[in-house]
């Protein structure tokens, strides 16, 4: 990791106005030393800088060691949760003291404008939540092969998500903000589901946006394309392996979702997506193919492959679901 010298050159603290804003980022991995600190960096270097920022290591003792020497002066500390991202940021939001807790993965930086974008929107009281752009960052080639539509697969913002300024039923958690007043009346993340070691099931945002439109029935929450941040893809990400595996897990989330909430609120935002996006990124893929584009007819496929394997993911959950509470009833 680099000096705790450069990161701290670069950290400036503002005094806060009419609203406090802090930052958490929340790291696991050792082998994402060097992208944790260029993170930390990008979020102390902004135009408008944080209140706070805090890191928090999740279950890994010598990147909490490393990481405290690394990015002194900022705050580093240890998951309180169990292993797993959900319980890292409850560990973050209830260290933080500000108005509003923005939070940004460890493998990404954000633009020097971000926070400011990100956190302009909490001047209508309405808003209880925003999410902004995550732009991929391609550790090898831009793969051709992979349509738009299916970035959120690199955990990146996709086609066909809600324009500048609309609702969002939850944003992307590389990139997104919330009331912190707001996130502690809901009791913070779920624990027992999304990013957990040894899973491909990531339903935590969504299962938080299902739960703050239901408590927060006329709050809002809004996508902000101009907050935005780059997200590493490594290579292990664009392969059609893990575009497999990803879908299947995808598919098994949403089924978990769905027993919880039933299929109204877990399926709101798929059922548009599947309806429109999906087929016109198959004609689109379908016509680039004709106009002499050799990948416009691999995109199509990627689409095709991963509407079946997210269903058939969704039918194996779901059968899961009422075998489970058969049993509990037995």
């Amino acid at each position: 990791m680099s000096s705790k010298n450069e990161v701290a050159r670069s950290g400036h603290r503002r005094v806060s106005g009419e609203i406090s804003v802090g930052v958490v980022i929340c790291a696991y991995s050792s082998d994402r030393r060097k992208q944790l600190v260029e993170a930390v960096l990008s979020v102390r270097d902004q135009t408008q800088p944080p209140d706070d920022v805090i890191v928090v290591i999740d279950n890994n003792d010598s990147l909490l060691a490393c990481a405290k020497v690394a990015l002194a002066p900022v705050r580093v500390v240890a998951s309180e949760g169990p292993p797993g991202l959900a319980g890292a940021r409850n560990t973050g939001l209830r260290q933080l003291g500000t108005d509003i807790v923005a939070f940004i993965d460890d493998d990404a930086c954000a633009d020097r404008d971000w926070l400011r974008v990100l956190t302009s929107a909490f001047r209508a009281e309405s808003v209880i939540g925003v999410g902004g752009w995550v732009e991929p960052r391609w550790e090898s080639l831009e793969p051709r092969w992979l349509a738009p539509e299916l970035y959120w697969v690199a955990g990146c913002s996709y086609r066909g998500l809600p324009a500048n300024d609309q609702t969002l039923r939850n944003p992307i958690g590389a990139n997104m903000a919330f009331r912190r007043d707001a996130l502690l009346a809901l009791g913070g993340f779920t624990e027992d589901i999304g990013q957990r070691p040894g899973t491909e099931l990531r339903d935590d945002d969504t299962d938080l946006g299902i739960r703050l439109h239901a408590l927060f029935p006329d709050g809002r929450l809004l996508h902000i394309t101009g907050a935005r941040v780059q997200h590493a893809v490594p290579a292990e990400r664009v392969t059609w392996r893990y575009l497999v595996r990803r879908c299947w897990g995808e598919g098994r989330a949403k089924a978990q979702l769905a027993s919880r909430y039933g299929d109204a609120f877990a399926l709101a935002s798929e059922r548009s997506y599947v309806a429109r996006v999906l087929p016109a990124g198959i004609a689109g893929g379908a016509l680039d193919a004709a106009r002499r584009d050799p990948a416009g007819l691999a995109r199509a496929a990627s689409i095709i492959v991963a509407l079946m394997l997210t269903a058939a993911g969704y039918g194996f959950g779901q059968l899961h679901s009422r075998q489970d509470r058969a049993q509990a009833r037995t």
